[in-house]
């Protein structure tokens, strides 16, 4: 599997949009997208790899994170990967290039929420040494219910 990675700039908004609806029944926009990736405590990365059906070699975007930090942590805002490409890989390597980043911006922590209904993603960030460390009561909107939101922590070495 090729995966490369490349940071987020202004501009990618459109990119990360078409990315976000594929994976989230409520996606940000494009504009919204701008808006975070304009502010000075944004980072993100794209994630890109060549189709499994492309003899070609050409890569395209499969995902991204993105966060915003300050203060010694950092947030993780979202992170996604095409739902056809889960389980291969990309989603952690996008979380270990922010973790191996940390040091170098000031980052000691990582924080990131996830719908407690969602046990694949659970089971995902426990896998990466994530561990849940308090809880968002009705945070994330499902039609006429809500779900409460677990919020998870990552302390780098």
């Amino acid at each position: 599997m090729s995966i490369d990675l490349i940071e987020t700039r202004s501009g990618h908004g459109k990119v990360l949009a078409a990315l976000h609806e594929r994976c989230f029944e409520q996606a940000w926009s494009a504009e919204e997208f701008e808006r975070l990736l304009a502010l000075p405590n944004s980072a993100g990365v794209i994630c890109l790899s060549p189709s499994p059906q492309s003899g070609d070699g050409d890569s395209s975007p499969v995902g991204f994170l993105l966060c915003q930090f300050g203060g010694g942590s950092c947030d993780i805002l979202t992170i996604c990967v095409l739902p056809e490409r889960r389980r291969a890989g990309f989603a952690g390597a996008l979380l270990r290039e922010f973790e191996r980043r940390g040091p170098t911006i000031g980052i000691s922590d990582i924080f990131l929420e996830v719908a407690e209904d969602n046990a694949a993603a659970i089971a995902f960030y426990q896998r990466q040494d994530y561990f849940e460390v308090g809880r968002r009561r009705n945070y994330y909107k499902r039609g006429s219910r809500t779900c409460d939101a677990l919020v998870f922590q990552h302390v780098l070495a």
